[in-house]
């Protein structure tokens, strides 16, 4: 289940790097959501449609899954909470 859904997310055009992928479970539902990495001279937009991009493909191999996607700027430390 993992390499799908990586291996389907690295294929979307304009995504640089996966990080922060979580999956559950519950009955015949799966609820993922993950981390993505993109140009960070791209536009909300732009990035937006990376995200539509990459849940419609997931969609597509696994139509029982939920996702939430963030998008973050390639390579932004991740923060820290105190």
């Amino acid at each position: 289940m993992i390499k799908v859904l990586e291996s389907t997310l690295a294929s979307v055009d304009g995504v640089k790097g996966i990080h922060n992928l979580r999956i559950r479970q519950a009955g015949k539902k799966i609820f993922a959501d993950v981390h993505l990495e993109v140009d960070r001279k791209l536009t909300v937009k732009e990035a937006h449609s990376i995200c539509d991009e990459a849940e419609r493909r997931l969609k597509q191999k696994l139509s029982n899954v939920d996702i939430v996607i963030h998008i973050e700027p390639e390579g932004e430390e991740q923060s820290q909470y105190v």
